[in-house]
């Protein structure tokens, strides 16, 4: 595969990366290697990400230890946990979508009333959430149904 066919494949398969100085990083460097297909399905903690990038480094990927450390810091941010919106409680709701207490409380009352929720769309419905404040959690959040 060509760099460009490489860094084409990186940016279809990568849609909810923000275009930033962070993504070239890992493009840069984590190309090399492989494609960033299995990296944009892989949501992980800080901490797995760590250790992946730390084994990545034992196998010979360079960069610099700030690199290292902002590529972390770029796959956790856009690559992190992400947060089911249909099991988690108020208090997890709250902190992922930094809402208030009562906010979360209502959103747990809008999903025992109407069900489970589908997309961000339904989300947003819910009348005590005003979703320009948590368009930039959109990506962090997992919508599949309970079992």
């Amino acid at each position: 595969m060509t760099k460009a066919a490489m860094g084409l494949a990186a940016t279809l398969c990568l849609p909810a990366i923000a275009q930033d100085s962070g993504k070239a990083l890992v493009e840069r460097v984590c190309t090399k290697c492989h494609n960033l297909e299995a990296t944009s399905r892989q949501h992980n903690t800080r901490e797995r990400w760590a250790a992946i990038v730390d084994d990545m480094v034992s196998r010979g990927m360079e960069a610099s230890d700030a690199e290292i450390e902002k590529a972390i810091d770029y796959l956790a941010r856009t690559q992190g946990v992400r947060l089911n919106v249909n099991k988690a409680t108020a208090e997890e709701l709250a902190g992922a979508l930094n809402v208030p207490a009562s906010t979360a409380s209502a959103i747990i009352a809008y999903r025992a009333k109407a069900g489970p929720f589908k997309s961000f769309d339904e989300l947003k419905r819910v009348p005590a959430l005003n979703g320009k404040d948590i368009e930039s959690k959109k990506d962090s959040l997992d919508f599949s149904q309970p079992k």
